[in-house]
């Protein structure tokens, strides 16, 4: 942030909440302020870079679920013989 910008209440919330390392309550709040039609820009930005931080990669998901799957088949066919 530059130098002289106030950091609203609930902008450094979210941030310490974020830095604690409570994802969840991060997330949750950063859903809450980007509905707030009230919100100011700095507290929308805080919000969309909390939500970016905290979003599930894809990519893992999906590795994720095809090693168990694949964990799965492996011991259907061990059990088969």
């Amino acid at each position: 942030m530059s130098k002289g910008r106030k950091v609203t209440e609930r902008a450094a919330r979210l941030a310490a909440l974020f830095d604690a390392g409570d994802h969840g309550a991060a997330r949750r709040l950063a859903g809450e302020l980007l509905a707030d039609p009230s919100a100011g820009a700095d507290e929308r930005d805080a919000a969309a870079g909390i939500r970016a931080r905290t979003s599930p990669d894809r990519a893992a998901e999906f590795a994720g679920i095809a090693g168990a799957a694949v964990a799965v088949a492996i011991a259907a066919w061990l059990l088969s013989r």
